[in-house]
Parts: C-alpha cells; sequence; structure tokens
C-alpha cells in the first residue's frame, strides 16, 4: 500500500495503489548447493533445489526448481505443481554484465468454488464437502513461461545504464462447478449445480531502458534516473456457462453420489481478443541535504487498447503522474516519511459493452521507520489513505457484463516490529487495520465494505534458538494468527473472524536441518471468505496439520 511507483507503473496490470518488489534468485561469486525435502498431512509431499554454480571467467549459473504434490482437507481437492527457474549471469567485462533469467511453472487442480455461508452454521452439513460436481470435472490448468535478459553497464562511478527485455507467456484453463443462486436459488440445503469454462491466454512483451546518474551539487546529493518503457499485451479470453444445472446437491445428504460435470460448457458469443500498447517515459530525482531526503519524480504515460471481437472503440489515454516524497531523518535509526502520488493502469478481466478505461487512484502515506539496534527493536509504522476510481462494477442494464464507474477507498494503519534482544530470541509482531470501502457503485450503496478485506488483521511470532551447549542448534517457536470479520463479497455477509496458533520446532546437524511445523495447533474450527462468481462463499480453514522438512546446504 502507499504511493504508486513512477519507475515501474502506469502499464496494464500495474498497481494503481502500491507495489511488490519480486526479486528472482539470480547466480553468485560463492558455490551453494542446497535440496529440501516435504511431506505430511493431507498426503502432501513436495521437493526443492536451489543450485548456484560459479563459472571462472565468464559468471555463473543457478538454478531453482520445486515439485508438490498434495490433497486438501476438502473433499475431492487435489494440486500438482512444477516450477524450474535458471539463470545465467555473463561478465562481459570490468563494467558490464548480461543475466538471462528464466522461469516457468504449472498448476493443475480441481477448482473449488466455496461453500455457501449460510450453511456454516448448520450442523447437518459437512464444511469440508465439494460443492460442485467434481466427478468428470477437469483440472484447472495454468501454466506461465517468462523469459528476461537484463543488461547492466557502468559508464563510471557517476553514472549506470541498463536495459531490461521481458517476455511473459500463460495460459489458463479454467474449469468449474458451482451453485449460482442468482439464477438457481436453493431449497433448503438443496443446491442447484451448473458448469463453467473460461479459458485465457496472455502475452506480453515489455521493454525497459534506464540511466542513473549520482551527483553532489553544493551541499545536495542526488540520484537522478530517467527511463522509457514500452509494453504490448496480447489479452484472449472467454467464457462459458451451462445454464442447465447438472444436477442438485443436497448439502446435508452426505450419502448423495457425487454429480457428474458432464461436457464442457459451449463458449459463449461475448469474447475478450483486446490489444493493449503502453509507451512511457520517465525521471526522477532523490536528493539528500543534511538529515532531510526528498524525491520527486514524473511519469508519463500513453495506453492504447484495441478491441477486436466486440466492436468497441478503440482508444487511446495519455496521462501525467507525479509523486512526491520525503524522509526527515530524526535521529540515528529513527526517520519519518510521507508521499502523495497518482496512478494509471489498464484494465483486464473487463466484460462490457463499451471499451475498458484506465482505472485512476491518488493515495498518501505517512510514518516513521526506526532501527534501534542497542535494543534489538527494528520496524515501521504507517498510515495510508488510497482512491482508486473506473473500478469495474456489474452494469445494472446487462447481467454478467460490467461498467466503469466504481469509486474505493482504503484507509488504514500498518505495524511491523522485530524485537531480538539477544542472538537467542526473535520476536515479530504486525498489526493492520483496514477500512476498505465503497464510496460509488451501480449496485452498492456508498459505504459497503470491500470484500475479503478485515479491519483487524496481524500476528504474533516468537522463536528460541539455543546458541552453546549440546542442544545447540536446537530451535522452536510459536505464532499466533488473528483476523477480524470480512465480508465475503463485495458489500455481502460478514465471515465471522478467526485465531489459529501454529508451532514450529528445527535442529541444525552440520550442513542438514530437519524441521517440524505444527498448523493450527489447537484444531479450531473456522471459515475464510472466498472469492467466486462475487458470491457469499467461504472456505473452511485448514484443521490441525503437520509437515517435517528434511534439507542439505552444501
Amino acid at each position: 500500500k502507499g504511493p504508486t511507483a513512477t519507475l515501474f507503473g502506469g502499464g496494464l496490470g500495474a498497481p494503481v495503489g502500491g507495489l511488490i518488489n519480486l526479486v528472482s534468485k539470480t547466480p553468485t561469486d560463492a558455490a551453494s548447493y542446497r535440496a529440501q525435502l516435504r511431506g505430511g498431512s493431507f498426503d502432501t509431499i513436495s521437493g526443492n533445489v536451489d543450485l548456484n554454480q560459479p563459472i571462472a571467467g565468464i559468471g555463473g549459473f543457478r538454478v531453482t526448481a520445486e515439485v508438490q504434490d498434495e490433497g486438501s482437507w476438502i473433499a475431492s481437492v487435489n494440486a500438482n505443481r512444477i516450477a524450474i527457474n535458471p539463470s545465467l549471469r555473463l561478465d562481459l567485462g570490468e563494467d558490464t554484465s548480461l543475466t538471462l533469467i528464466g522461469s516457468y511453472s504449472l498448476v493443475r487442480q480441481l477448482e473449488y468454488s466455496g461453500l455457501p455461508l449460510a450453511e456454516i452454521d448448520n450442523p447437518a452439513v459437512n464444511r469440508r464437502q465439494f460443492v460442485g460436481a467434481p466427478a468428470g470435472q477437469p483440472r484447472t490448468r495454468v501454466r506461465n513461461t517468462v523469459g528476461t535478459a537484463s543488461l547492466d553497464h557502468r559508464f563510471s562511478d557517476v553514472i549506470s545504464a541498463n536495459i531490461r527485455v521481458r517476455h511473459f507467456d500463460s495460459r489458463f484453463d479454467e474449469f468449474g462447478s458451482t451453485f449460482f443462486g442468482g439464477f438457481f436459488p436453493p431449497s433448503g440445503t438443496q443446491y442447484p449445480i451448473i458448469t463453467a469454462v473460461l479459458p485465457t491466454d496472455v502475452s506480453e512483451t515489455t521493454v525497459d531502458a534506464s540511466l542513473t546518474a549520482k551527483l553532489t551539487t553544493g551541499a545536495i546529493d542526488h540520484v537522478l534516473v530517467a527511463g522509457v518503457q514500452y509494453d504490448h499485451t496480447r489479452y484472449d479470453a472467454g467464457i462459458g456457462f451451462n445454464f442447465v444445472p447438472v444436477g442438485v446437491q443436497d448439502l446435508a445428504n452426505p450419502a448423495q453420489p457425487p454429480l457428474n460435470f458432464g461436457a464442457v460448457p459451449t463458449l459463449g458469443p461475448r469474447r475478450q481478443t483486446d490489444r493493449y500498447r503502453t509507451t512511457a517515459g520517465f525521471v526522477q530525482d532523490q536528493a539528500s541535504i543534511g538529515p532531510v531526503t526528498l524525491l520527486a519524480s514524473l511519469r508519463w504515460t500513453e495506453f492504447a487498447f484495441e478491441d477486436r471481437a466486440n466492436g468497441a472503440a478503440d482508444a487511446v489515454y495519455r496521462k501525467l503522474n507525479p509523486r512526491l516524497g520525503a524522509t526527515l531523518k530524526l535521529a540515528d535509526g529513527m526517520a519519518l516519511f510521507g508521499g502523495w502520488a497518482t496512478g494509471f493502469r489498464g484494465t483486464t478481466n473487463f466484460f462490457g459493452l463499451q471499451a475498458a478505461v484506465p482505472e485512476t487512484s491518488r493515495s498518501f502515506e505517512a510514518g516513521v521507520k526506526f532501527d534501534a539496534k542497542s535494543i534489538g527493536l527494528s520496524g515501521s509504522i504507517a498510515a495510508y489513505d488510497l482512491k482508486r476510481r473506473n473500478v469495474p462494477t456489474a452494469d445494472p442494464a446487462n447481467p454478467f457484463l460490467q461498467i466503469q464507474t466504481g469509486e474505493q477507498l482504503a484507509q488504514g494503519i500498518e505495524a511491523d516490529l522485530i524485537w531480538e534482544p539477544s542472538p537467542a530470541w526473535s520476536v515479530i509482531a504486525n498489526y493492520g487495520f483496514t477500512d476498505a470501502r465503497v464510496t460509488q457503485d451501480t449496485n452498492f450503496i456508498a459505504g459497503a465494505r470491500l470484500a475479503r478485506a478485515p479491519r483487524h488483521a496481524g500476528r504474533l511470532a516468537v522463536r528460541y534458538r539455543v546458541t552453546d551447549g549440546t542442544l545447540k542448534g536446537f530451535g522452536i517457536g510459536a505464532g499466533l494468527s488473528a483476523a477480524s470479520s470480512a465480508p465475503a463479497a463485495l458489500g455481502g455477509a460478514p465471515v465471522p473472524g478467526w485465531a489459529t496458533v501454529d508451532a514450529q520446532a528445527s535442529k541444525h546437524i552440520g550442513p542438514v536441518t530437519v524441521g517440524l511445523n505444527i498448523t493450527n495447533l489447537f484444531n479450531r474450527r473456522y471459515v475464510l471468505p472466498w472469492q467466486y462468481l462475487a458470491q457469499d462463499v467461504v472456505m473452511p480453514g485448514a484443521p490441525r496439520a503437520a509437515f517435517v522438512t528434511l534439507g542439505v546446504a552444501l
């Protein structure tokens, strides 16, 4: 949460109210080899490796990979996952390097549509049953492939450059079965079940180029960044429903045979065959003057939209987005910070009669960061205010279609603390207060709460490590996670809050680590808000479960 990034925002799918920075593991100069096996409840078994090999005079090669097979506490649900991520660093000279990064992942799982919220307190209903038609239901399949090439060159101690080219391909074949109360209301615990298919194919190519200069003018130190971006995205999607129910499921009848999915529904006439093009340029100056650091940046974006399937008018949008920020160092290890920014992004997953328009936002953030090394306490406390506009919302005149008139506001406080009073003890605590609500919509009154956003959520975790003696290398810990109630769907009924306790233990024996993790230690019954067709549905929380890991690092 907080001000939108200038250097990375503004294109299709870019965040309008914050940024998550994903850092890929790339080759390092020290050889290392790690492997881990994990197994436990719900027939879970997985393995992963991280192999890093320097290559003298050339650079280095690294690959991480993971495979996993697991069942679930939900009847019939299972999943298989595989991922492989190779990377190669080529040292092309003292000041130049080329990094190539690849990523491939494949997930196959039986899609779960959720349990009706209205049935969670019904003693005749088994919370963990599969609601739908699992017999013959194809497993949803998600395949993602990414390739990135990044060229870094240092012209001098002052000026450096980076050029990055990235290509992303995603294929999402989704198959689902669910009740749909809007068309087929239940009768008691009997729910008519319909089936659906939603294939999505996305291809994106992005080119980024930037220059960074570190300069000093008088008493002011500057870090200047200037760059350009180009992004082209192809987004193809369809949706098909079988509006003749494949059967009626009685949630209170455990002896009822599973319903059969039947034939895959035919795709409907409404398709998305969209093309998006983003061209952008940005400049940023981070200036430090004594205890004060000021940041000012400006991003110009041109976003072009082409709808090839539905005849909606193609359009080009242009937007200038500023960002301002400041940090004041109060003392060693403590600083105040604040920022303001506007956001702009293209919209996907929009089914409407009109061409999609970009979402926009404005955001404020302020807080304090601290790192008191003398007592081992560090963390941050921040308040934020984020407003989003042109949010897709249901079209009241056309079922299953959308219009972009929505406006949503999120305000809150977030605190993250780490306390390590000695090498043996660690305490981690975080808390978030979130007031997220609708301020304008076609179907919901102002003030309706946003889906799956609890007002209060947090975690407290404590860990103790034995640092000497015969038990050196042994560690034990416990944690408490909790959240207050949250709507299952936008403006929907609230899902009760929950709290669970987990525990961990581990032992290092030379290069080998053995670990035990127990979740939901006291086997609490709870449910979580679940997202499926904007209905009031939940997923039962996992019961007590245990997992053992065995790892080796060389």
